[in-house]
């Protein structure tokens, strides 16, 4: 994907979760393009939401193959995957916040076999730290997966209401989840 292109995305994807109640033709000015280019990129809102779940859960999965979730020490392999995720906040924060299916009133939520794929690999990597006693054990693996999430939420929050790059970001993460999950 072209610079222009990743940004493009990138912005669409900040507009709706910052706006997820503005009408299709107004998120166009919320990600700073015309109209016109809004409707050139998706047609829809619906064919948007799913162009930005496609490209969401591409970012996700390279980031994921990316990290070496298996091998090495689990708080550098955490260190660079919360760079690589924080490169992509708002698409990571799109996917969280809005990509993911939503139940309708009294049915079990969609399947969603990115999502799912996600939390299993994250959560093995979590049991594998804690069993190398990098992360505390008294902690279960989901409520790690679920406290580092939020963590990400914030900082992509953080990156769009700052000048804080991603960096910064990362340490503050870091800082933040080891502190209160890690071990030493």
């Amino acid at each position: 994907m072209t610079r222009k292109r990743t940004e493009l995305i990138r912005g669409l994807a900040r507009a709706l979760v910052d706006h997820p109640g503005a009408t299709y033709q107004d998120l166009a000015p919320h990600a700073g393009i015309s109209r016109r280019t809004l409707y050139r990129v998706a047609a829809s809102r619906e064919a948007l939401l799913d162009l930005l779940r496609q490209e969401a859960h591409l970012a996700t999965a390279r980031a994921l193959d990316a990290a070496g979730l298996a091998d090495g020490d689990p708080q550098q392999v955490l260190a660079a995957l919360t760079l690589d995720f924080l490169e992509d906040a708002a698409l990571y924060s799109f996917w969280i916040e809005e990509g993911a299916p939503r139940p309708r009133p009294g049915q079990m939520p969609p399947a969603d076999p990115v999502m799912d794929d996600y939390r299993a690999r994250m959560i093995g990597f979590f049991r594998r730290g804690q069993a190398t006693g990098a992360f505390r054990d008294d902690l279960g693996a989901d409520w790690l997966l679920r406290t580092y999430d939020a963590l990400l939420m914030a900082a992509g929050t953080l990156s769009q209401e700052s000048s804080a790059d991603p960096s910064s970001l990362r340490r503050l993460v870091m800082a933040s989840f080891i502190a209160g999950a890690g071990r030493g």
